[in-house]
């Protein structure tokens, strides 16, 4: 009633800047809504993301570049703990050589970001990954 359209439900999902709402109809002239910004809602961790991988290391030294991981929502923005820590484990998924990888393989994840300080693989070889 009264002229009016009430529309419910509507959402987007992307953050971004200066969104604009298109009003159109087979009766009336449309219009535009005035520009105005959608902000990510604040979600919990759901997931972790690889931010750091060993690249080129050598065999049975630790890795020179050891692997950092950080905690992400579903949308894949980095997120602060702000609860129990998590332990993150790490596992070796070789290309058919028997490595094995050493070190400490699990890290207590801290604010935003969980790492590993001594991390090797035993055996030279290619195709490693880091699960």
């Amino acid at each position: 009633g009264g002229g009016g359209v009430r529309f419910t439900n509507l959402n987007i999902n992307v953050p971004a800047k200066d969104y604009r709402i298109s009003f159109v109809s087979t009766l009336v002239v449309g219009d535009t809504s005035e520009p105005f910004t959608i902000v990510l809602n604040p979600a919990a961790p759901t997931g972790i993301r690889v931010v750091c991988s060993p690249v080129n290391e050598t065999a049975a030294v630790a890795f020179a570049r050891q692997p950092v991981v950080d905690f992400v929502d579903k949308g894949g923005n980095r997120r602060h703990l702000t609860g129990p820590t998590p332990e993150v484990a790490v596992e070796l998924l070789s290309s058919g050589a028997n490595a094995t990888l050493t070190g400490r393989a699990a890290s207590v994840g801290r604010g935003d970001a969980a790492s590993y300080t001594n991390l090797a693989v035993d055996k030279a070889g290619g195709g490693y990954h880091l699960k």
